[in-house]
């Protein structure tokens, strides 16, 4: 149509051949559909390019990125299978090795052999021993296989034994141990308060009372011995118990005007026990004075001084014996000047004390990488060495370094003491925690100073006089006889199939006890419930009776020793039984191996399967029908021919205006 108008309006004009750029612009466009037709016949696929089908061509091409990857999975699982089926080949050598051992073996423990026989017979068993080492080396394109083992667990313990370990470059810790200036004195702080019943020296018993004393007043006898007023059960006054003579006041028994026969009776006259009793220590007393506590040491005199860790006035009771009668500063004041970096200097550093009483030492040792805190416990001695490894990585020097390492050196301890646990610091009130068991070693916090103080029950303690550590920590590293490979068996970075090879040399066919070898069961490791045959037992004898007979690994021995296994009928007969641990572990293993080949038979089963699926579906995306290709080139090419000779016709019309021209 619009052809048509175009021819009625146009059709006298010479400059503009409308109709032949018509037909060139459908010539066109047949040419290009042609070719696009016969570039797919050529290729057989519909897609050439992303501008043929945008959709479809990322979908095609991201099916062709799992067809090529599953391919390289199939690949990495055969040569998986072959690497497997290469132990599992060796380790049928090994056994069939073992079974002629224990031929061997069995001669030996036969009566009808002389030892010169066992001699010979050592020979051949060494070589063949020989012989299984050699295949634990066994490799597959340079890659150990029965000769690896990994790191199953690291195990810290502290070696008491272990040399005196001297602080790095002579950093003190404790002041004390640099300088020597420390004391252990007997006794108690006590502070003065308002409630303290303080007498001053010389004073002696005042008038007799008037009136019956309340319970815990401090009176004299009539004798000037001094007493605990106490409550009994039935509300009548005593001197110091239930058991202690009733108290009377001017001859009568308490309380008074009693007509209870109980209540008279032989007993004391009650004299004045109030004495000069000091009201306002912190102005009426400074460091320096005397005072006296009658109570325990009648006119005996305490000089008053600052106790170091409250820093509140008291006097010190050195003839007080209770539960914590000795008592040392642990005296951090010095350490701040003797290192340039908080935490990280601190590591390694510690000091360590002795009990005195039982000779148990405690070491506590700075761990600069954690703020976590243990407690190791050594085997040497008796009570055992303790260890406290303190994590101070959270450790500043704000307010002060004395303060924060000690608030850390107490919630460390109190976080793993054998003893009770008490709450994290800071507080607002004095706390302690238990260090030690035996003697009740208690490590105490000042909260209100930041200070430590270890206080210790009826004998001497003494800190270690170096700059130092009694004892080391030490690490044992335990290893699990395999190794493991990764296969990997899947298009996904993180899919893989582990394969488990098994350590099958000497050492693990026959494991000293003193080896590395983490092989003993666990509880965990022991059946729930115990097979049939084992309901007569104890447990003791259930679990050496499956460790034995089930557990995939051998039992220990002292050593083996390649030429000396049956040199005589006794090492034969308990080599024998070697040998059945060993034949044991190496069935276990292969077991594995051989199911581990097995499902790598399912794995490449599964590839197979799953590359001709996405090749199918990538085949509808891409691939060309040709069929339906062959009849639209027939279609293009009959258009384009039919294009082309209407061009040459357009091509001619201009001609007809020239006659108007003659």
């Amino acid at each position: 149509m619009v052809t048509t108008l175009w021819y009625g309006v146009n059709a006298m004009v010479i400059f503009n051949n409308m109709a032949a750029m018509s037909a060139l612009n459908e010539t066109n466009r047949n040419t290009s559909k042609l070719g696009k037709t016969i570039k797919q016949a050529t290729s057989g696929m519909r897609l050439n390019s992303a501008g043929d089908d945008a959709s479809g061509y990322s979908i095609s091409e991201r099916m062709r990125v799992k067809i090529r990857a599953l391919g390289q999975c199939k690949e990495n699982s055969a040569k998986g299978q072959d690497l497997i089926d290469t132990a599992s080949a060796a380790v049928d050598q090994q056994v069939n090795i073992m079974k002629q051992v224990k031929t061997i073996a069995l001669r030996a423990t036969d009566s009808t052999y002389t030892d010169a026989d066992r001699g010979n017979l050592q020979k051949e068993l060494s070589q063949l021993l020989d012989q299984s080492e050699d295949i634990a080396n066994t490799q597959f394109n340079g890659i150990s296989l029965l000769n690896q083992k990994m790191v199953s667990e690291t195990i810290k313990w502290f070696d008491a034994d272990a040399p005196y370990k001297v602080n790095r470059n002579n950093i003190p810790v404790l002041k004390q141990a640099a300088t020597g200036d420390y004391n252990v004195p007997q006794g108690e702080y006590v502070e003065i308060t308002h409630s303290s019943v303080l007498y001053e020296p010389g004073t002696t018993p005042g008038s007799q009372l008037t009136v019956i004393p309340a319970a815990g007043n401090l009176v004299y006898d009539a004798g000037g011995n001094v007493h605990t007023v106490y409550a009994d059960s039935t509300g009548h006054y005593r001197f110091d118990n239930d058991s202690g003579a009733l108290i009377e006041v001017h001859g009568v028994a308490n309380p008074p005007g009693s007509t209870n026969p109980s209540d008279v009776g032989t007993t004391t006259n009650v004299y004045d026990g109030i004495l000069p009793q000091i009201h306002n220590p912190d102005t009426t007393l400074s460091v320096g004075d005397f005072v006296s506590d009658t109570p325990y040491y009648p006119g005996k005199s305490y000089r008053v001084e600052i106790n170091p860790f409250t820093g509140k006035l008291s006097y010190f009771n050195t003839d007080t014996f209770n539960d914590y009668s000795y008592i040392t500063e642990v005296d951090l004041s010095d350490l701040r000047s003797a290192i340039a970096n908080v935490p990280e200097d601190l590591d390694g550093l510690g000091f360590s004390f002795d009990c005195g009483g039982c000779d148990q030492f405690v070491t506590v040792m700075f761990d600069a990488s954690t703020s976590a805190s243990n407690l190791y416990e050594g085997e040497s001695g008796t009570p055992h060495p303790l260890c406290y490894v303190i994590g101070v990585k959270d450790v500043t020097d704000v307010p002060t370094l004395e303060a924060s390492l000690g608030e850390a050196i107490f919630n460390g301890v109190n976080a793993v003491t054998q003893g009770a646990k008490g709450n994290s610091l800071p507080s607002s009130t004095d706390t302690s925690t238990t260090l030690a068991d035996r003697h009740t070693i208690k490590l105490n916090y000042y909260a209100d100073t930041g200070k430590l103080s270890i206080t210790k029950k009826d004998s001497n303690l003494a800190l270690i006089m170096k700059n130092g550590l009694m004892g080391e920590m030490k690490e044992d590293v335990g290893y699990k006889p395999e190794q493991n490979l990764y296969l990997h068996t899947d298009d996904k970075s993180s899919r893989n199939v582990k394969v488990s090879l098994p350590n099958t040399t000497l050492s693990m066919l026959f494991p000293a006890a003193s080896s590395c070898w983490d092989i003993d069961p666990k509880e965990v490791d022991y059946p729930e419930e115990w097979p049939k045959g084992y309901d007569t037992l104890s447990d003791a004898e259930k679990k050496a009776k499956w460790k034995e007979e089930v557990w995939q690994y051998p039992n220990r021995k002292v050593k083996l020793d390649v030429d000396q296994c049956v040199s005589s009928r006794e090492r034969a007969n308990d080599f024998l039984a070697d040998v059945d641990q060993a034949i044991k572990y190496l069935l276990n293993a292969n077991t594995t191996l051989g199911a581990e080949s097995s499902r790598l038979d399912y794995t490449q089963d599964n590839i197979v399967v799953m590359q001709e699926n996405t090749t199918a579906a990538e085949s509808v995306q891409r691939d060309a029908d040709i069929a339906k290709v062959a009849m639209e080139q027939a279609k293009y090419n009959l258009l384009q021919q039919a294009s082309q000779s209407m061009l040459a016709q357009a091509n001619q019309s201009p001609n007809g205006v020239l006659s108007l021209l003659q």
